[in-house]
């Protein structure tokens, strides 16, 4: 494990840590006693795996499901798997490509990413050098068909990565021979890329993935110094070109400086600080969680910096579980009231009007907003739902899918009558006049539960009495409104606000005509508007 810090574009320290006792009590002690800061994993594994595939071309939510069944497929018990769509075949019925990723998880990936559990470090993503080579081809303006990316990130292995028109298409870590990992001449860096190129050369050609004559262009990193022997090591052929790039020319491109010598892993960690969050591979929902509270705390401490806010920043509500979700509640709360004094200190006489008012007035708003939207989420529903589907009173009901939405007041009603929101009104000489119902833009959530039921051997009137209590029981949750029936085998109109849109009559049913799914939607009240005149913010 290397750890890089980089200060306006420049490298300010690195340090090295073994996999052993001692280096990792010693990035123990880095992880407790560090500032806490954002980092960024970037990984080149030699167990990361990449797999190419067809599939129909779809867009939307369809494309979605269908690659994350292929990666559930692919990589069954694989934690850390990415995809990525390559574009549409050419020929036949033009298909959708499809690059698919995985890292294997060793021992030693397995404990860095433990202690970075441990400590709470606030991970902003995964990387990987295979993906991040693709800036690489972009900033060199490379305009070749097949491109083959040859690197090397650390003393015992190079990464060679193939590009099929900007694509990237496939990559391999090649493990090096013991006599060459610390022999850093020149000769020995040029015959490290002739005999890996070769054999790389011959895998893509056995393979199909490059047709016979088809040239491949080699880009190597190396040592500004050591280009001129390079080239006269390297010969190519009509099939095969070889390019050499120097390292420091090409981080002076983006803009990296560094003192002294320093190699291809230096330059990609720099890439990789630069990376904004949403480009990251592997990392995986729950591992964001400490990244999450850090901006959290970061949007606090800008907000109250200098005894003034000092810019408005737009948070992003984040979905964790019920308990930290009650963690930060409570942490917010008491920073709330202390926005409440500031602010009445600072802006309740009539001399510190200032034209910036309206805009400390909505960072408050934005914090209160938080803390008070923090019960209507659905892990806050989980608990009791649980409990409820675990009764065995309900063991007839199974949960198939749990689906959250928030919706305006006139467009749930329009949802469970099955109606428009436009009217039509007849005037006295017969003419007609389209009027619209006043909008409310106030949302409202709801949480849609529906699933199967088992119908086997039970009574229809044992399914109704069931029924009305799981309704009755939902009802009952903190925080819901109501209980709308969307579908569901029989008829439990006394029972709960029904709609048109499912049921069925008791009278001639029989169990064989009888749905075995059902579909509730859950309304929960609407969180308290803010009163702009109320004793948050004092009276003007």
């Amino acid at each position: 494990m290397e750890v890089f810090e980089f200060k306006s574009n420049t490298l300010s320290a690195r340090l090295d840590f073994k996999y052993d006792e001692e280096g990792i009590k010693q990035f123990k002690v880095l992880l407790s006693d560090g500032i806490p800061v954002t980092s960024r994993l970037l990984v080149d594994l030699r167990d990361e795996d990449f797999i190419r595939e067809q599939v129909p071309h779809v867009s939307g939510k369809d494309r979605q499901i269908m690659l994350e069944r292929l990666k559930a497929r692919t990589f069954r018990d694989a934690k850390y798997r990415y995809t990525r769509i390559l574009g549409r075949r050419d020929d036949g019925r033009r298909d959708d490509m499809v690059l698919l990723s995985s890292l294997l998880e060793t021992e030693q990936f397995t404990g860095w990413m433990q202690l970075f559990s441990e400590h709470n470090t606030p991970l902003v993503g995964i990387w990987s050098t295979a993906y991040l080579s693709e800036q690489i081809i972009k900033k060199l303006k490379i305009k070749d068909d097949n491109v083959l990316f040859f690197s090397r990130q650390s003393k015992s292995a190079v990464r060679e990565t193939l590009f099929k028109k900007g694509k990237i298409f496939v990559s391999r870590q090649a493990k090096l021979e013991r006599r060459v990992r610390k022999d850093r001449s020149a000769e020995t860096a040029a015959t490290i890329v002739a005999t890996n190129v070769e054999v790389m050369q011959r895998f893509l050609v056995n393979q199909r993935i490059l047709g016979p004559g088809e040239e491949l262009n080699v880009y190597s990193i190396l040592q500004d110094l050591y280009i001129e022997k390079a080239e006269m090591y390297c010969e190519g052929s009509d099939q095969l070109k070889f390019h050499f790039v120097g390292i420091r020319a090409l981080a002076e491109k983006f803009g990296l400086s560094v003192q002294g010598d320093f190699e291809a892993d230096t330059l990609f960690s720099f890439l990789c600080s630069k990376q904004p969050p949403h480009t990251q591979i592997y990392l995986c929902k729950d591992q964001k969680l400490p990244y999450y509270r850090f901006l959290i705390q970061q949007i606090i401490k800008v907000a109250t910096f200098a005894g003034s806010i000092a810019s408005v920043i737009t948070a992003t509500f984040l979905l964790l579980n019920s308990a930290e979700f009650n963690n930060i509640k409570r942490t917010e709360q008491a920073k709330l009231q202390r926005f409440s004094e500031l602010y009445n200190q600072q802006y309740s006489q009539l001399e510190h009007r200032i034209a910036d008012a309206q805009r400390i007035k909505g960072s408050v708003d934005l914090i209160y907003n938080i803390e008070r939207e923090t019960d209507l989420n659905p892990q806050a529903l989980f608990p009791a739902i649980g409990g409820i589907f675990s009764d065995p009173n309900f063991s007839l009901f199974s949960i198939q899918n749990l689906q959250w939405e928030k919706h305006t007041p006139n467009e749930i009603n329009a949802i469970v009558s099955g109606y428009s929101d436009l009217k039509t009104a007849t005037i006295p000489d017969g003419e007609y006049f389209e009027e619209y119902e006043e909008v409310d833009y106030q949302f409202q959530p709801t949480l849609r539960i529906s699933g199967t039921m088992v119908k086997k051997g039970e009574k229809y009137s044992d399914i109704v009495r069931a029924t009305e209590a799981l309704i009755s029981r939902l009802s009952s949750i903190h925080n819901v409104s109501a209980v709308h029936v969307l579908a569901h085998p029989v008829d439990v109109r006394l029972g709960s606000k029904f709609s048109d849109e499912g049921g069925a009559k008791e009278e001639g049913a029989r169990e064989s005509d009888l749905s075995a799914s059902f579909d509730f939607r859950l309304l929960l009240k609407p969180a308290e508007p803010i009163n702009p005149e109320g004793e948050l913010y004092g009276e003007y």
